[in-house]
């Protein structure tokens, strides 16, 4: 793997950019050629240090690049806050590259839809779920015109002791489900005991991911791309959410986990109150973009 000061100028090709972290602070840099649809360089920056190496690397954008995409979400240097976020906010705005910060769960969910490649109709759900040592975790993806929604999220335990009866309501519940997807199984006697005994007499189509699958960056470069470009390319399109609860200006603003990106809200101040409020609220607003 290549490191910044190795990298020649981009140029003479049209290019995307993904940006990761690992458990070492390191940040990592796929460049994918828009044209080809493969990965060409891969970079790996110095441990914990965000800012000199985003600044390092955001010299090198020109027009060529078309969209960039950052899973920083668990990137826990203190270096990264709000004010780098902006500077490099600027260079990207400044050139009229799109770019999107996605969650780490929205970030999974994509990589499973894109291998699963189901077409859906409109409010027609898909069903996913992970197979965990003890439990799994099952989500629903509810499929609308701006992309998929995330209607539920829960945490099941699981023993195989259990009636199936009672795991096929939890799963089943009241969608209109026809697909459902397994993501990667870290315990395979409970995912055999929900596939064959389970969703045994459910009329679903059942898909299986690898951990092979899920490694493949490229192709979800190039998907989540193609929206960043072009907003109707919606196939494996999550709405982003909120990931956890916030709450500002003493409860005048409020947002809860899982509440639909972006947020509309209003309140009337009094006069003596406004110059207090909006300046506090610019501040959380801020915050809240990146």
């Amino acid at each position: 793997m290549e490191s910044i000061s190795q990298l020649p100028q981009l140029q003479n090709a049209e290019y995307l950019v993904y940006v990761t972290n690992n458990e070492n602070e390191q940040l990592i840099f796929a460049i994918v050629n828009f044209q080809t649809g493969k990965t060409v360089l891969r970079i790996l920056g110095p441990s914990g240090d965000f800012e000199n190496c985003m600044n390092e690397f955001s010299t090198r954008f020109d027009e060529n690049c078309k969209a960039l995409i950052l899973n920083i979400f668990e990137y826990k240097s203190d270096d990264c806050n709000v004010k780098l976020y902006n500077a490099f906010k600027e260079k990207v705005d400044s050139l009229k590259i799109p770019y999107y910060f996605i969650s780490s769960n929205d970030f999974v969910y994509t990589r499973l839809l894109i291998f699963a490649n189901i077409t859906v109709n409109y409010d027609e759900t898909i069903t996913v779920i992970f197979v965990t040592k003890a439990e799994y975790i099952i989500a629903e993806l509810k499929f609308t015109n701006s992309g998929y929604e995330q209607i539920r999220q829960e945490v099941i335990q699981l023993n195989t002791k259990d009636d199936p009866k009672l795991h096929r309501e939890k799963i089943m519940g009241q969608n209109n489900t026809k697909n459902l997807i397994f993501g990667p199984s870290l315990n395979m006697r409970n995912q055999k005991f929900l596939t064959r005994k389970v969703l045994k007499s459910t009329n679903v189509s059942i898909i299986f991911v690898n951990n092979d699958a899920m490694e493949d960056i490229t192709k979800f470069t190039i998907e989540v791309s193609k929206w960043l470009i072009d907003n109707s390319n919606i196939k494996y399109h999550i709405i982003p959410t909120f990931s956890r609860s916030i709450s500002m200006l003493f409860n005048h603003f409020v947002a809860e986990k899982g509440d639909l990106l972006p947020i509309k809200n209003s309140k009337i101040f009094t006069r003596v109150k406004t110059y207090y409020y909006v300046r506090l609220f610019f501040y959380y607003l801020t915050l809240l973009n990146h």
